[in-house]
């Protein structure tokens, strides 16, 4: 990648903050963090968790819990919320795929993109051309291969907020 791109480092498809993922859980962001402490859940980052390893762990954690309850009705309480925590994993991964699927799709279309601009600056295209124009030609595609990568920035954001609105898309979905 250039030394332009975006330097922040890799986040997963399915990293949310922690606070988010106690929202979604009904659980403390102190929980959230017990969890990962304990080993049942995956960090993914300052201040971030994986949320299918969150929602598997969790679930697992519960499942655990049902062995030793203290009474029969936590036991029950414990199974139905472990049941819970399982069906939304199922659904949060059937979501997560299409996610992935376009950040793929993403990084494909950007290398292709670049790959046809820097062919312009190769070769043929520029032979017998003068040099101001060859050069010029240059800058072009530089600036060409700058605004396809700040396009897949801008995609890759979207998707992470989920605020395809900023792309221009018009309600469409």
């Amino acid at each position: 990648m250039p030394a332009n791109a975006d330097a922040r480092p890799y986040a997963p498809p399915d990293a949310v903050t922690i606070e988010v993922a106690g929202r979604l859980l009904g659980l403390s962001a102190e929980r959230i963090r017990q969890l990962i402490r304990g080993g049942h859940a995956v960090g993914a980052g300052r201040g971030r968790v994986r949320l299918v390893s969150l929602l598997r762990g969790y679930s697992a954690f519960l499942r655990a819990e049902i062995t030793k309850p203290e009474s029969a009705a936590m036991g029950r309480t414990h199974q139905a919320k472990a049941a819970l925590v399982s069906s939304a994993t199922e659904r949060r991964r059937a979501e997560l795929m299409p996610r992935v699927d376009a950040e793929v799709a993403l990084c494909t279309l950007r290398e292709i993109a670049a790959r046809h601009l820097r062919g312009f600056t190769t070769g043929r295209a520029l032979k017998g051309l003068p040099t101001a124009i060859q050069e010029a030609v240059k800058r072009e595609v530089a600036k060409g291969i700058e605004q396809v990568e700040e396009a897949e920035r801008e995609a890759r954001q979207a998707l992470l907020t989920g605020d395809l609105d900023r792309l221009g898309l018009g309600g469409q979905r």
